[in-house]
């Protein structure tokens, strides 16, 4: 039986070499931040709690997709592919 991964080994396991990552974690930080701020006055509580988190995965999908590739391909158990006819 195979010992269960620690966090050490999904970081390795999930971490790109090609692409840093302490200046995009910032930019998405930024943007939790400054969707925090865009929904300040709303009253609706789970668009409190989902803008942020869609600002900040959509600025992280977009400045680590080497990231977003390997826990896409990570968590997603199957390929989704176009089967249109040619």
């Amino acid at each position: 039986m195979t010992p269960p991964a620690t966090n050490n080994d999904t970081i390795r396991r999930l971490k790109a070499d090609q692409e840093p990552l302490l200046p995009a974690l910032a930019y998405a930080g930024a943007a939790a931040i400054g969707g925090s701020v865009l929904v300040n006055r709303t009253r609706s509580m789970p668009i409190k709690i989902l803008t942020p988190l869609a600002m900040a995965t959509v600025t992280g999908a977009y400045f680590l997709p080497a990231h977003t590739d390997m826990i896409k391909n990570t968590w997603t158990p199957f390929l989704v592919t176009n089967t249109a006819n040619s």
